[in-house]
């Protein structure tokens, strides 16, 4: 299953060549989500709408994060090949907790 997630980006009215793409993929079973406090074109179309208070989609990325590195859903091999920091990243987001204070 394919997924496009649009964070904060209402691609329906400011690059609708790529949400015409995203389109033609759902028609194949693709999902998309939609990350946007406001009920955009592109949220409205959306599988999921994701709306964060304003302020809180650090805690959600950090929460995505967190989940995707402690459940193995990361491509280890391009992270090496490609990026840099990720152990310092690993170590922030084990700081961040799902639970409430």
């Amino acid at each position: 299953m394919k997924l496009t997630v649009y964070w904060g980006f209402n691609s329906a009215v400011s690059a609708p060549h790529l949400y015409a793409l995203s389109l033609k993929t759902r028609k194949n079973g693709g999902v998309i989500v939609a990350v946007d406090p406001r009920q955009s074109e592109t949220a409205k179309s959306a599988y999921i709408w994701i709306q964060p208070k304003h302020g809180s989609d650090v805690a959600l990325a950090y929460g995505v994060m967190k989940h995707l590195i402690e459940n193995n859903l990361v491509d280890l091999d391009f992270i090496q090949k490609y990026a840099h920091g990720f152990d310092k990243l690993k170590e922030e987001t084990s700081k961040w907790s799902v639970e409430s204070n």
